[in-house]
């Protein structure tokens, strides 16, 4: 299950910004099953930060696009 996220980091250990954005991969059944701590749980471990150091600014479910084969 994918999600895009908005998320800030406290602290100053980016030189740019401590704004960030992009696409977070959960393995769960289903979206009921996956809540804002287990996204801030992963961005914390992928950045090496402690888990009080992240907020989640905004995220929502990424639905999976289905294509379609057209035969004439």
């Amino acid at each position: 299950m994918k999600f895009y996220t908005q998320f800030q980091v406290a602290g100053d250990q980016f030189m740019d910004s401590n704004l960030f954005s992009g696409i977070v991969e959960l393995r769960a059944e289903r979206a009921r099953d996956v809540n804002a701590a287990d996204l801030l749980h992963l961005l914390a471990l992928n950045f090496d930060i402690d888990y009080e150091n992240v907020e989640l600014v905004s995220w929502s479910r990424l639905h999976r696009r289905v294509a379609k084969r057209y035969e004439n």
